[in-house]
């Protein structure tokens, strides 16, 4: 499965889309890619996971971790599967986001 990230910052928000699989061997590569795009701005974080087909342990705990060293930043969640939201609720990570079914949902709610 091929991962993909895309970035985008408006002056609302910072949209990331990630598109494959959330796992243990893609955390890094998100990690890396936020870092650049959250340098000096504190806008919001919109996950589109539109076109995110998997999640494991690794990517939950990412996004558990990423809350906690948020500092008060808005961090939401948008376009979660079925399966993708199943995993995120027992592993507790949906208690920490807001979470919207569509981006222009979130984007109208920011």
């Amino acid at each position: 499965m091929v991962f993909d990230i895309s970035l985008k910052h408006d002056a609302k928000c910072n949209v990331i889309r990630l598109k494959g699989d959330l796992a243990h061997d893609t955390v890094g590569s998100v990690q890396a890619s936020m870092q650049a795009l959250t340098i000096g701005n504190m806008e919001p974080l919109v996950f589109d996971f539109s076109d995110l087909d998997f999640i494991d342990s690794k990517g939950a705990g990412f996004l558990l971790q990423l809350k906690q060293k948020a500092k008060g930043r808005k961090i939401v969640l948008v376009g979660l599967s079925s399966p993708i939201f199943n995993v995120l609720e027992r592993l507790q990570v949906t208690e920490q986001y807001k979470v919207f079914r569509t981006l222009d949902e979130a984007m109208m709610k920011l």
